[in-house]
């Protein structure tokens, strides 16, 4: 999207927080892969750009990665190993465990909460 705008979600409070993979479980949600290229970025915007849970979205300038947890925390994932497929989701090891509570593994794109 040109102009550095931020693409707007417009759907149901239920389905900003994505696709969910198993239906009714809520442990498991498929993640975005948004694309840095597609903006007019500044490295403080990174943050920004990620609106709703499971986002995620490689900072090259730092060399991270950018990520919104399923219940809504943002931060950066440093200290994980992780590898990019052909389709372009990721995995990430080892498990993520973040501020918000969230403990769980981003595999192929997919994130699945330990419960």
């Amino acid at each position: 999207m040109g102009g550095g705008g931020v693409p707007t979600h417009t759907g149901t409070a239920e389905d900003a927080r994505g696709l969910v993979v198993a239906a009714g479980d809520t442990s498991i949600l498929q993640g975005r892969r948004l694309y840095a290229s597609e903006y007019e970025t500044e490295p403080e915007d990174f943050e920004r750009l990620l609106e709703r849970p499971g986002d995620y979205i490689y900072d090259s300038e730092r060399g991270w990665w950018w990520v919104v947890t399923p219940r809504g925390g943002k931060g950066t994932i440093r200290n994980h190993r992780v590898i990019v497929h052909v389709d372009g989701t990721i995995s990430v090891s080892p498990s993520i465990m973040a501020r918000d509570g969230y403990h769980g593994f981003l595999e192929n794109g997919v994130w699945r909460e330990v419960v």
